[in-house]
């Protein structure tokens, strides 16, 4: 699972995430997503970035991104409330579970992301025209210093976040086919108004030049940024729009870079052939489930497969058709069947669920259905789904798959190795 890739050691792993849930998702990922690079890159392990700098475990450390934002703005703005209780509640020496589980710990975030932008390249090399800044903190310029000499420079740099799943395998065949003295920026295409950015839970990449540009251009606009952060919802989009103004636009990458998880995403003919290069929502759990799996699946591969990607297609038959086939019915549960919305007056489909499942065999390209009192939905993809909220549980929420379609999706869709990569 972690080849000696001629790329592996010019790729810089870095996580983002908030003290709160540090604990309860971040072990996963040291017994998973970090193993790869820091067997192959020993000198330079992964960033952890937070909301209140820790170690966690013998050279892992986790840094306070928001260090280097200054006093005056950590004092006036209300979302570093949270900010302030953290550091108060460590100083104390007291449980920080359960704090800022709710909005206070978004408003934070969004803070976040420039930042640790910064403190990346920092950190990646010590030679860099734009490594040294006076507007780091003084603790910040006492860490860790910068790369060995004999640590190669890092091309690539891969953000992700604690309920993300990254595939290094299809991550190192990706990037390879790729310029990295270019300034490329890839993610999973997303907006908000009229601005397009990678989606941060997703995971997103930046080459070395882009990153430099970001950099670059945030400082020259400091206090801009400051207030448009301010004033916006989200860090990634303000992300984005530092590297527009730069001239860096998002490569879309999607579906390889996906915001969604293996059981909940919709598999159809447009994903069935991609690579997979990352997952969101992911439970320690199923972290730990897809390394496992990828694993068991490399190992298992010919020798002369070993270059090949790992598909949506096999995600599919590992993480959905078994459950499929074992019920195909499933009571109190959501598929997320909702292509067509059959709720009119007089709509024989909403009726009950045997009306909302003959109404999709009737359709030749519906494969599953849910029925919920009042409606039925048709589905013209294929997913596994999951079990319905508590409000709902109870109320007859019934799904189900036409068995025979999903069979024969699954037995005549073949993919060519050209069909994998979203190049640009």
């Amino acid at each position: 699972l972690c080849p000696s890739h001629p790329l592996a050691p010019h790729i810089t792993l870095i996580l983002k995430t908030g003290s709160t849930e540090l604990f309860p998702k971040l072990p996963i990922h040291l017994l998973t997503t970090f193993l790869c690079p820091s067997f192959l890159s020993p000198a330079t392990p992964p960033l952890i970035f937070s909301d209140l700098a820790q170690t966690i475990a013998p050279g892992m450390r986790v840094r306070d991104a928001l260090a280097s934002v200054s006093e005056r703005v950590k004092n006036s703005n209300g979302d570093f409330e949270l900010y302030h209780r953290l550091q108060a509640l460590r100083r104390q020496g007291q449980n920080l579970e359960g704090v800022g589980r709710g909005g206070e710990g978004w408003a934070l975030d969004k803070w976040k992301f420039l930042p640790m932008m910064e403190e990346t390249l920092r950190l990646s090399t010590g030679n860099s025209p734009l490594s040294s800044s006076s507007s780091l903190s003084s603790s910040s310029s006492s860490s860790s210093s910068a790369s060995s000499e004999t640590e190669p420079e890092k091309k690539w740099f891969v953000f992700i976040e604690a309920d993300t799943h990254l595939s290094w395998h299809n991550l190192l065949l990706w990037l390879s086919q790729l310029d990295p003295t270019k300034e490329l920026y890839l993610g999973c295409e997303v907006m908000i108004g009229t601005t397009e950015f990678a989606h941060g839970g997703s995971g997103y990449i930046l080459s070395r030049p882009a990153l430099e540009t970001l950099v670059r251009t945030k400082r020259a606009k400091e206090d801009e940024w400051l207030s448009r952060t301010a004033a916006d919802c989200c860090g990634d989009e303000i992300l984005a729009e530092v590297l527009l103004e730069g001239g860096v636009k998002l490569q879309r990458s999607f579906p390889m870079i996906q915001g969604e998880r293996p059981v909940t995403l919709g598999y159809e003919r447009a994903n069935w052939c991609r690579a997979v290069v990352s997952w969101h929502h992911m439970e320690a759990g199923e972290v730990e489930g897809a390394w496992g799996f990828e694993k068991t699946l490399l190992e298992r591969r010919e020798r002369e497969e070993g270059e090949k990607p790992i598909l949506f297609k096999n995600y599919f038959e590992h993480f959905v058709l078994p459950y499929l086939r074992e019920e195909d019915v499933r009571v109190d549960w959501d598929c997320g069947a909702e292509d067509y919305v059959l709720e009119g007056e007089g709509e024989e489909a909403k009726v009950d669920a045997t009306a909302c499942a003959k109404a999709c065999v009737e359709r030749e390209d519906c494969f599953m259905w849910r029925w919920r009192e009042g409606g039925c939905g048709l589905g013209t993809k294929i997913s596994l789904g999951r079990t319905v909220g508590e409000e709902e549980r109870g109320r007859g929420v019934v799904s189900g798959w036409v068995m025979e379609r999903v069979e024969e999706f699954v037995r005549v869709e073949s993919c060519g190795e050209e069909d994998a990569w979203v190049l640009g």
